[in-house]
Formats: structure tokens, sequence, C-alpha cells
């Protein structure tokens, strides 16, 4: 009997709860409403995880403005080896054309053109006379080539990039004779201790053997400033001519 009549009150009590919570607040219990995401975002911890992500996309996008306001310097490398190597190429080609130039110079009159002059050289000296310099030659053309090409594309992307362009950009005429006429000043001031050098070997195949030789003969007696200055024109020659050829680049 006791069992009966406490199962009963038990059994009120839950009905009387359960009706109560399902009813409006303050007569029930407390309605629990989903959360919605405008409320999310006044939450302390959702701010902080929103703030946190706005400093990072704005790191990202300054790391990306200065990756993209520095010179991609992996590229100049390889412009220094091709000039360099398309220079040198080009210019041991033409090393019978400059023995006969040079020789005509020192001796007028005794080859009345090019081609006399090739032969009779190739008579007299073989291959070996008609390649007079091309060891200096070479390793000149080498240096000036890398240095004059390499240093122009790197001034022109440096302009580009002060002045507020991209790499690579086109850059006004004045710029780019500038950026030309220093490149032309570093590879020129190379080579032309190599040039005094090719002169004296195919002037006076005599003086010394080889281009060794033949230096450390010639520059200890003009001297480093000797042996660039005393070819000044080469430098009113080329850079002009360069920067013509650049100005339509």
């Amino acid at each position: 009997m006791r069992t009966s009549i406490t199962l009963s009150l038990v059994l009120a009590c839950a009905t009387a709860a359960n009706g109560n919570l399902a009813m409006p607040f303050p007569f029930g219990g407390p309605q629990m409403s989903s959360p919605t995401p405008s409320s999310l975002r006044h939450q302390p911890l959702l701010r902080g995880r929103d703030a946190m992500v706005d400093r990072f996309e704005m790191a990202k996008a300054k790391a990306a403005k200065a990756v993209a306001e520095t010179l991609d310097l992996s590229k100049y490398p390889k412009l220094f080896a091709a000039g360099g190597l398309c220079a040198s190429i080009t210019h041991l080609v033409t090393v019978p054309l400059d023995v006969v130039k040079t020789r005509m110079q020192v001796t007028p009159g005794v080859y009345t053109g090019i081609n006399d002059g090739i032969s009779k050289i190739y008579a007299a000296e073989g291959l070996k006379g008609c390649m007079q310099g091309a060891a200096p030659t070479f390793i000149g053309f080498l240096m000036q080539g890398a240095l004059k090409y390499g240093f122009y594309e790197f001034f022109k992307d440096s302009f580009a990039q002060q002045s507020g362009g991209k790499e690579g950009s086109k850059l006004p005429v004045p710029q780019m004779m500038l950026a030309a006429s220093a490149a032309e000043i570093l590879g020129t001031s190379c080579l032309l201790p190599f040039e005094s050098i090719r002169i004296r070997m195919v002037a006076d195949p005599s003086f010394a053997t080889g281009t060794v030789a033949v230096g450390k003969k010639t520059l200890p007696g003009a001297g480093n400033q000797g042996a660039i200055w005393r070819h000044g024109t080469d430098f009113v020659q080329a850079d002009p001519f360069h920067n013509h050829a650049v100005s339509h680049v």
C-alpha cells in the first residue's frame, strides 16, 4: 500500500515538472534558445579568434607586398652567364679581322685590304697567326659581356622598382640610357687591360709568348690605370652605340 502511494507521488511530481519546463519562463523552466551567429561574434573567445585571423591576413598581405617589391636575384646569374658567353663567342669569331686591322694600323701599306691581309698572314704564320690574341679577346669579352648585360638588367629593374613600376617594366629613355652607361663603363673597364694585351700580341708577336707573359711585361709598365685610360676612346665609341641599342629594348 505504501509502495503504491509513493510511486503515485513520484509520477505526479514528474508530470508537474515536465509541464512547468514546457511552459514559458518565468512560470516554467528558462528557455534555452539556440545561439545565433550574431550572438556568437560578441562572445569574448570568438572575438579574440576573429582578431587573430584579421592580424594574420594583414601580415600575409604585407609579406606578399614585400616579396613583390623585392628583386628576383635568382635570374641575374643566368643573365651574367648569357651575356659573357655571347660576347666572348661572337668576338672570338672576328679575331682574324682584328688581327688584320691591328697589323694595318701598325704597318700601313703592307696589306691592301682585309682579304689580302688574311691571305698573307695565313701564308706566313698559319692559323696561329690569324688567331693571334684569341685568348685575351675571349677572356676580356667574357668579363665585359657578363658585366655589361648583367648589370644593365639589374640597373633597369632597380630603376623600375624605385619609380613604382614592376620588375622588367618599360622605362623612360633617360633612365635606360643611364642604366646602359653605368653597365657599359663597368664592362669596358674590365675589358681594356685585356685589349692592351691583345694589341701587343698582334702588333709584335716576338714581344712575349702567351697571354700571361705579355700581360706581365705590358701592364706593369703602364699600370692598370694606364692600360684602361690609354683606350679612353673605346668608352666614347662603345657607350653611345650601346645606349642606342638598348634604348629600343
